[in-house]
């Protein structure tokens, strides 16, 4: 699962920064601030559901993935805005992929066996 999980992350990422290389600077980091605000409105929303003492409804799962997306979205654009003045969007595709594979599969299993 560790393993599933750290592929798509690693995919996700990388597809974001192949988008970010060839668009316009402010896409990508404008997108990741949308997203932010609608995980603090969701946030809010979820707080407001949950009894006092209770578990947590499975509609906190929407604040996770939000912020998720948030945090691929905001990274890999971030990536490609520093990488696309030396490589093409390929090159940066590839190298976002591996590092972002290689970092979330390693953070994965740090957090399994600590």
């Amino acid at each position: 699962m560790k393993f599933t999980l750290s592929l798509f992350f690693a995919l996700v990422l990388s597809m974001v920064a192949f988008l970010q290389s060839e668009a316009a600077w402010w896409k990508g980091p404008l997108v990741a601030f949308a997203l932010g605000v609608v995980t603090v409105v969701l946030l809010f929303i979820v707080a407001a559901e949950v009894p006092q003492g209770a578990s947590l409804p499975p509609s906190s799962g929407m604040v996770v993935a939000a912020f998720l997306g948030t945090v691929l979205i905001g990274a890999g654009s971030g990536l490609a805005l520093i990488l696309r003045k030396m490589w093409s969007p390929g090159k940066i595709a590839k190298v976002v992929f591996l590092g972002g594979w290689i970092l979330s599969f390693m953070g994965m299993m740090t957090l399994a066996f600590s």
